[in-house]
């Protein structure tokens, strides 16, 4: 989740984090179990990351997941963001201590980011001054007001169906009869 290389214990563990170890894989739920007194809280970000060693064979694995459920005899249920592909029981799992954040302000305007915050534009890194979690508190109905106002994302529109270097399709932008804007998303994936 971060570009800072965390100091270590020996193990390959961060330093200070809770570790926990998978205990079972189903397609992009994974259930990990951690030492009694570690549980993580539902919708904490956990890392796997597992290089093979010496006489190991398969792809390294780097992957985050988000805690969705707590499962009772200290393991919890999470939904990883990526595949699972390579992740196998007795896998070591960190847990960050936060959940899944992302870059905002006006840098990220304009730029197309994965749902963990990493740009996938290939313009480069974003340097912003505040991250955000994913998951955030609506606000209070008092602070609603019934207005149309514009709701700017930095999202231009492409003006025929295209493709990007990395596989991800956009739709073009187009106006239907009585349909009004159609077609209007860009699809994403990673």
């Amino acid at each position: 989740m971060s570009d800072v290389q965390q100091p270590t214990d020996g193990s390959g563990a961060a330093a200070g984090r809770k570790m926990g170890t998978v205990t079972q894989v189903i397609g992009p739920v994974i259930d990990v179990q951690f030492d009694p007194k570690e549980l993580p809280e539902i919708l904490t970000a956990l890392r796997i990351d597992h290089e093979p060693s010496d006489g190991e064979t398969g792809a390294p694995v780097h992957l985050t997941a988000e805690i969705q459920q707590h499962l009772g005899r200290n393991q919890v249920r999470a939904v990883a963001m990526s595949s699972t592909d390579g992740v196998v029981r007795g896998m070591k799992v960190t847990d960050t201590g936060a959940p899944i954040s992302v870059p905002v302000g006006m840098e990220t305007l304009g730029r197309i980011f994965n749902l963990l915050g990493e740009p996938i534009d290939q313009l480069g890194p974003v340097e912003t001054e505040e991250r955000r979690p994913i998951h955030q508190e609506p606000p209070a109905f008092p602070e609603l007001e019934p207005k149309t106002e514009l709701f700017e994302t930095g999202i231009k529109a492409w003006s025929s169906s295209t493709t990007s270097p990395r596989s991800t399709a956009a739709t073009r932008f187009s106006r239907g009869s009585a349909s009004g804007l159609a077609r209007g998303t860009i699809c994403g994936s990673r």
